[in-house]
């Protein structure tokens, strides 16, 4: 196997735009859920529903990071097979197989997701309608 570093110049400039992509949102959501939390001073009484809303909030952003992994896995799997000087039926066979089990992975997960955050939200909508039903009790001089 002969070292081009053509090869691996091109190939750090393909996942160099990827990573620096990773860091920014890895930041973002970092930031999102440290903007999140409040103190208990702040917030004494939750709105009905607010626990799941925070959690549905939550499965949001879990399901984007997913569904850019299933886009993100084949094509970095493409850029190294394309990498490599000498292609043979085991080198593809087994990106193939490396990339069809990530990106399957990660299809379960966001299936997987969907299914939990649509229980989530038909919990927080009860949650609502519920708060809504009580809210003329909680007020002063009932």
């Amino acid at each position: 196997m002969i070292f081009n570093a053509n090869y691996f110049i091109a190939l750090v400039f393909c996942i160099l735009p990827m990573g620096l992509l990773v860091m920014f949102v890895d930041r973002q959501i970092k930031a999102r859920r440290k903007a999140g939390c409040l103190p208990f001073h702040e917030l004494p009484r939750r709105p009905a529903g607010e626990t799941l809303r925070l959690k549905l909030d939550e499965m949001d952003i879990d399901f984007t990071g997913n569904l850019v992994l299933i886009f993100i896995i084949p094509s970095f799997g493409g850029m190294a097979w394309l990498s490599q000087p000498f292609h043979g039926l085991t080198a593809t066979l087994i990106f193939m197989g490396v990339v069809a089990v990530s990106t399957g992975y990660c299809g379960w997960k966001i299936l997987k997701l969907l299914r939990t955050k649509a229980d989530y939200q038909l919990g927080y909508e009860g949650g609502t309608v519920c708060g809504r039903g009580v809210e003329p009790f909680n007020q002063p001089g009932f």
